[in-house]
């Protein structure tokens, strides 16, 4: 999902969200999430943009978009499938490409998704899209967002999870009792997820 089409459903959605009457239904928090660090587990699609870095061959480091057909062009090498990999794999691709290539025998490359994001609305001091640079709970990622506001009601976060040809899943949270120390901030957002904080009456 892009960012316009996630910023639409944003805008169609939060008066639902923000004490207004109807609105999807809300999805039971997952007991357990065991979906692994969502950074790691993404797979590169057209359009992403990736920080190369060289690592020990700084002549290799650079920004490198996906094009239509899933490739970047690489330094030295051309062209190399990304899409559909995760980072890892195509860490680990490149690294192959320019040793069998001859040129670098230990590149030590890493990549970064810089067009990775998720989203916080509603009632926190800075409301807008975040970079989504590393694994972040919910809680952390209100800290982030300058934290509640003097209207913010802690204790009905949402969060909506896009999901792919249909409604996206809405979760409710209690950040109330994770800053009273009674529950774990243990709710991992996800790229594309959209944290709204309503209006406490």
């Amino acid at each position: 999902m892009n960012r316009l089409a996630v910023v639409v459903l944003l805008v169609v959605l939060v008066p639902f969200l923000d004490g207004g009457c109807g609105g999807p239904p809300v999805s039971p928090l997952p007991s357990v999430q065991t979906d692994g660090d969502p950074i790691e587990t993404y797979q590169i699609v057209p359009g992403d943009v990736l920080s190369i870095d060289g690592g020990k061959n700084p002549a290799v480091t650079k920004e490198a978009s996906v094009d239509e057909q899933g490739y970047i062009n690489l330094i030295y090498l051309g062209k190399l499938k990304a899409a559909g990999k995760t980072k890892s794999q195509l860490e680990r691709d490149i690294d192959n490409a320019y040793k069998e290539s001859g040129k670098y025998v230990d590149s030590q490359v890493s990549v970064t998704i810089l067009t990775l994001f998720y989203y916080v609305d509603g009632h926190v001091h800075f409301r807008g899209s975040k970079s989504y640079i590393r694994q972040i709970t919910l809680y952390q990622a209100i800290v982030d967002a300058g934290g509640f506001s003097d209207y913010g009601n802690a204790a009905k976060v949402r969060v909506l999870r896009p999901q792919p040809g249909g409604d996206p899943l809405v979760y409710v949270i209690n950040c109330k009792r994770i800053m009273q120390g009674r529950a774990p901030d243990s709710f991992v957002v996800r790229p594309n997820d959209m944290i709204v904080v309503p209006r406490g009456y």
